[in-house]
């Protein structure tokens, strides 16, 4: 164990509005360094010291949000991430979701991981900021035990897994981090699932196959989102594209289905060919390149992107329809019954299709 003991903190901010919220990195930096001013003339940490040697920044890029004139039109968009090293002893990541990703995926917890020595101590200026999941907490609170390091969280309340109460509470916050979180992601999907049901547009974009109601911001139909049969056709194009190299058995390539469509479309717009693939339509920029189609195709084979309404559904159609129908009811036979067999009937007719999908 080294003469001088470390100290280390660790941030975290999801998106620009916690930022916003008072979780700032900077509202997270001044409490970690409020916290060590106040005790390290203690006799616990008499033999620690800052970490002035070490650090590491994943911060988010922004960009001012543009209009489809490319005029600014207030706010501002994620454009990338970049990581830098520091010497402040601070390891923070901007613009990523504890929930969705495990504390050692994450760059500056990574990194963070690879300098922690026994007798360190790391901070946390609340339990959310390391951990939206009870498994990943406790896994790592048990690991830096064993360690022998010391974790300090200040928020809700100053614990300390040195100590068997700061490791009930722990264990105890971590579960309603996690609760919260679930909470939070159960209410969006309603959310998202209300708003499509009415026509909404539930994000920046309106989906493959839709457009806004109106490009006015003014008016109501703004957030509703309307068939837009001409991309439709496009996309009814680019799949029988697909289809032919397939038929042809033949390996698809996606790049000459992008040179084709933009051919196609820069014909009508009335310009050159553009080699970025990419076209402004309905304050959205939406890019037609290979990766683009095989992800459209996809989407497409999965029934997520409905066929014109201004003329009768194509055989590609009922074809996508016929297939999703065959593989539901593969999926139903193979669902054992309560006898433990398998059978050929719904287990429970009385339940709902789509709380027998969450079960498979």
């Amino acid at each position: 164990m080294p003469d001088v003991n470390l100290i280390r903190a660790y941030n975290r901010v999801s998106h620009i509005e916690s930022a916003k919220s008072g979780l700032s990195p900077e509202a997270q930096r001044e409490m970690c360094l409020a916290w060590w001013n106040s005790v390290k003339h203690l006799p616990d940490f008499e033999d620690s010291e800052w970490s002035n040697v070490d650090g590491h920044m994943q911060e988010v890029v922004y960009e001012p949000a543009r209009n489809n004139r490319g005029r600014s039109r207030g706010g501002k968009v994620q454009w990338g991430k970049q990581v830098r090293k520091t010497t402040d002893g601070f390891f923070v990541d901007e613009g990523t979701s504890a929930f969705k990703t495990m504390f050692e995926e994450r760059p500056a917890a990574n990194a963070l991981l690879s300098v922690l020595q026994p007798g360190d101590t790391l901070i946390l200026p609340y339990l959310d900021r390391g951990f939206r999941n009870a498994a990943d907490a406790l896994h790592w609170a048990q690991r830096w035990r064993e360690q022998g390091i010391r974790l300090v969280v200040l928020n809700p309340m100053l614990l300390d897994s040195g100590t068997p109460q700061g490791k009930l509470m722990f264990g105890l916050f971590a579960v309603f981090a996690e609760f919260d979180s679930n909470m939070k992601s159960e209410r969006n999907r309603e959310i998202i699932a209300s708003m499509k049901r009415n026509g909404r547009i539930h994000n920046r974009c309106p989906g493959v196959g839709w457009k806004r109601g109106s490009d006015n911001k003014q008016s109501k139909f703004h957030k509703m989102r309307v068939p837009d049969n001409d991309e439709r056709r496009l996309v009814l194009q680019m799949v029988r594209m697909v289809e032919q190299q397939k038929a042809a058995q033949q390996k698809v390539n996606y790049q000459t289905v992008s040179d084709v469509i933009e051919q196609q479309l820069a014909d009508r717009d009335g310009r050159p060919p553009n080699p970025d693939r990419a076209v402004w339509d309905h304050q959205v920029r939406r890019r037609y390149n290979r990766d683009r189609i095989r992800l459209i195709y996809l989407m497409w084979t999965n029934g997520r992107i409905p066929p014109p309404t201004d003329e009768p559904p194509p055989l590609e159609y009922k074809e996508v329809l016929r297939k999703l129908q065959a593989k539901k009811n593969k999926r139903w036979q193979n669902q054992p019954n309560s006898a433990g067999d398998q059978s050929s009937e719904r287990p429970n007719p009385h339940e709902p299709p789509c709380l027998l999908e969450t079960q498979t």
